[in-house]
């Protein structure tokens, strides 16, 4: 009984060592993954149909997706960025991929069709409580 105990004690060790929670089980409450919330994201840019305005210039909306998808498979694989294979939050997709230009440091912004113009990472957040909201009330 003892060696059971204790093999069962090292495997489930060994397991949250290297098998992060969320890998295992997803996220919690069977909401999305970080992956498809930053993919959702990506998604809502690109569907839009608002104007980006990035280092002066704008930018249809297909092709802002388009560059926050570059920028975001660059930053997965530059290690001092985001550590060795760490999964991105949305959240962190949005503060330091979203909000500004990595090569002039301006900020990213956004106008609407009714003319309004925002910051793209602020937009970008209240898209993120949109698609968490359904399953925030699902644990309810």
């Amino acid at each position: 009984l003892k060696k059971t105990l204790f093999r069962s004690f090292v495997i489930s060790t060994l397991l949250v060592i290297f098998f992060p929670l969320d890998m295992a089980f997803g996220e919690p409450n069977g909401g999305l993954s970080k992956e498809k919330k930053i993919d959702h994201l990506i998604a809502a840019v690109a569907n839009s149909q608002a104007t980006f305005l990035r280092n002066g210039d704008e930018h249809p909306a297909k092709k802002a997706s388009a560059h926050l998808k570059f920028k975001y498979s660059r930053a997965k694989n530059m290690f001092w960025f985001f550590g060795p294979s760490k999964a991105i939050s949305a959240r962190e997709f949005i503060e330091k991929i979203c909000t500004k230009s990595s090569s002039t440091g301006r900020p990213y912004q956004i106008r609407l069709s009714d003319k309004t113009v925002v910051p793209l990472g602020a937009w970008l957040t209240k898209e993120l409580i949109k698609i968490e909201a359904p399953r925030m009330q699902a644990k309810k």
